[in-house]
């Protein structure tokens, strides 16, 4: 699409805890020998490949850091880590590199390090206000000492997302009152929120989450931020005027990526892979010059056209009917057209059933 362009995201699998909501793929760091290999291994694992990068390092705008908990790398092995992605291209030629941190794990001299580089956007884990919530929730810090860390990464950096979770078994609509009050007072660029989902092989397995509070506390949190000068531009994001996320929009928008790192996942084109969710294999194999894959795919063009609608129908201004997308699935809207807007010549899912687009769309699809 002529809105896309090029990604790279690098996945840092280590965490000092899992929280018990997680189901991303992540080991508990024990060993420091592994982070070195880890390290190591994404350093090959550019080198292999470097003809991808090069092919589409005109394009490329927007780099990721996330994980995992990437804050818990210690000033060295971030050092390393970051010199593998600025040889590809200066941070300061992008428009866009974030790095995801830990209220626990960060610190003034790993922020001044992300300054040095030209890192310009942090995402900081809060979830909520509460220290009942975040006990429950399996996270390992206080709002004090979020409180601290935040003032700390503002002092450095203008481009901050903050993390909102919701719908916590439990929570009472006062108290999620409380929550949305206090992220607006502290003034992020940028929240994404999420209701509390319920996996498999994770503590909350057994968890039953009220879906209709969560749709009352979606309705709520979008209200309120609007109120408050936030633009919701995709389902469970909100930003103040020009600080979107871009590098989430080019997934939105299917711009092509490259993941790297354990589970890690890329698209380049219509060829998708996903690299092997385990630390240590993908470390042996990158080691002898391998890369190890969970999978990989070629995309037939009705997966591509399901996802692109499944996308472009996550971000709030929809998709142009005058994209070949709408024209593919023109006889379903029409079926399903009282769950849609038609305006400015863009098809978008009406606001009341934003928070049950995923059926939705598998309605369609």
């Amino acid at each position: 699409m002529s809105n896309s362009f090029f990604s790279i995201y690098v996945h840092i699998p280590f965490c000092v805890k899992k929280c018990n909501y997680c189901a991303f793929y992540s080991v508990l760091i024990k060993d420091k020998d592994i982070v070195d290999r880890y390290i190591n291994a994404v350093s090959r694992e550019v080198e292999l490949r470097s003809e991808v990068i090069n092919k589409y390092i005109t394009s490329y705008r927007t780099l990721y850091f996330g994980g995992g908990t990437p804050s818990v790398l210690d000033l060295g092995e971030l050092d390393k880590l970051l010199s593998i992605f600025y040889k590809i291209k200066r941070f300061d030629e992008l428009d866009e590199v974030t790095f995801e941190v830990n209220p626990d794990s960060i610190d003034e001299d790993k922020i001044k390090l992300l300054k040095k580089f030209g890192v310009n956007r942090i995402s900081i884990g809060l979830q909520t206000t509460f220290d009942k919530y975040l006990r429950f929730l399996g996270r390992v810090y206080t709002f004090d000492i979020f409180i601290e860390k935040y003032k700390l990464i503002k002092t450095y950096f203008n481009n901050v997302n903050i993390d909102l979770i919701y719908g916590i078994n439990n929570q009472t609509k006062n108290d999620f009152l409380i929550d949305i009050d206090n992220f607006v007072k502290l003034k992020p660029q940028h929240i994404s929120s999420y209701a509390l989902e319920i996996h498999k092989a994770t503590p909350f397995e057994n968890l039953i989450c009220d879906e209709d509070m969560q749709r009352d506390f979606y309705f709520i949190l979008k209200q309120h931020l609007e109120e408050n000068g936030y633009i919701h531009y995709e389902i469970s994001n909100f930003s103040i005027p020009n600080r979107q996320s871009l590098h989430n929009l080019n997934y939105w928008n299917r711009g092509n990526y490259l993941g790297f790192g354990p589970s890690a996942v890329s698209s380049i084109d219509n060829y998708r892979w996903k690299n092997v969710s385990d630390v240590l294999l993908y470390n042996f194999s990158l080691n002898n010059g391998k890369i190890k894959l969970e999978y990989d795919e070629n995309l037939s063009f009705d997966d591509i056209m399901k996802e692109r609608l499944i996308l472009g129908l996550r971000k709030i201004e929809g998709i142009p009917i005058n994209d070949e997308i709408f024209m593919y699935y023109k006889d379903r809207f029409f079926e399903m057209i009282d769950y849609f807007d038609i305006d400015n010549e863009r098809l978008k899912i009406k606001k009341e059933y934003l928070f049950v687009s995923n059926h939705l769309l598998s309605r369609i699809i």
